[in-house]
């Protein structure tokens, strides 16, 4: 989750219906939001510092997650 003290680093609008930000957190791991507004599964890829993993946002889905540094 977002907690206080973190900074947006960066938004992304993969389409109309998918959109990203991520978070530096106070103790160093980033936050991911991703939004899914469509009615359909939405498969994305997420690269950040040259690592890539894929994912499936479920149809009309908000979903977070934690990276580690």
């Amino acid at each position: 989750s977002i907690v206080p003290g973190s900074v947006r680093i960066a938004h992304s609008r993969a389409t109309e219906q998918v959109e990203a930000t991520a978070w530096k957190r106070p103790d160093g791991t980033l936050a991911l939001m991703l939004m899914n507004k469509s009615e359909a599964i939405a498969p994305i890829c997420v690269r950040i510092d040259g690592m890539e993993t894929e994912l499936i946002l479920y149809p009309k889905s908000v979903s977070s997650c934690i990276l580690k540094s």
